[in-house]
């Protein structure tokens, strides 16, 4: 049976998709979606995140193992498409397609386009503030470009992060994992999809594309959504990940 399996970005747990896995499911004939989770975040917050991405993959194939039988669809963004793309390297038979949306990789992309100079100091900025409801502001300033949507998020990432406040050891240890990780500069094993905003303004659109002619593989750019797409513009994103699994 097809399913659809869901990795988000730093720090950021399963709620964070918002209505976004319920609309997808609808839109594919009531499919499956899984949003498995890391440790550090979520349901495992008592958990440390570990600095390797390898450690995250064996966690989060526990809890969907039963599920996985080479059909299924893997929808990744941000430090989720690095996960995707080591998953899709060491299991290679876990899944069908593969979508990498926003995503950068070391070794191939320069470090000053896989974290543009401002949003390393939006960061900076974001790591030193203290105030849940404002740094949780701060963050969707920083990845989204539809005021409306920052507005209507807010209240959820706010109360996300009261009750499952993640460590900063644990978001320490994430950001460690991700600058650490050197993927196989080899066209990955099984169909992809790589997706990207033209607007991003945490990390170049200019990854994805040098990923595209790298890879060559398929591209779709959207014009004015910011770095966390899924909340901006669902229904175009939709629109392409069923085009492109079915």
């Amino acid at each position: 049976m097809q399913n659809i399996i869901l990795l988000r970005g730093l720090v950021r747990e399963s709620r964070h998709w918002g209505d976004f896995p319920t609309k997808l499911s609808k839109a594919l004939n009531n499919i499956d979606v899984l949003t498995p989770e890391i440790q550090g975040v979520g349901k495992y917050i008592e958990k440390e995140s570990p600095d390797n991405l390898i450690d995250m993959i064996e966690f989060m194939r526990e809890q969907i193992k039963d599920q996985l039988n080479g059909n299924s669809t893997l929808v990744a963004m941000s430090l989720g498409g690095m996960i995707a793309k080591q998953w899709s390297e060491k299991y290679p038979d876990d899944f069908k397609n593969m979508v990498l949306i926003n995503t950068s990789f070391k070794g191939m992309n320069p470090i000053y386009h896989r974290l543009r100079p401002n949003a390393i100091l939006q960061f900076l900025n974001i790591f030193l503030t203290p105030h849940v409801a404002l740094r949780e502001k701060k963050i969707l300033d920083l990845v989204s470009n539809v005021k409306a949507k920052r507005e209507e998020t807010h209240p959820l990432w706010v109360k996300i992060q009261k009750e499952s406040p993640v460590s900063r050891k644990s978001f320490i240890n994430q950001i460690k994992a991700a600058l650490k990780f050197s993927p196989a500069s080899e066209k990955p094993k099984i169909r992809t999809l790589l997706v990207a905003s033209k607007k991003d303004r945490l990390c170049d659109v200019l990854c994805t594309t040098k990923l595209s002619h790298k890879w060559d593989l398929p591209l779709k750019l959207h014009q004015s959504a910011g770095h966390d797409l899924p909340m901006d513009d669902p229904d175009w994103l939709i629109k392409k990940i069923k085009e492109f699994i079915q």
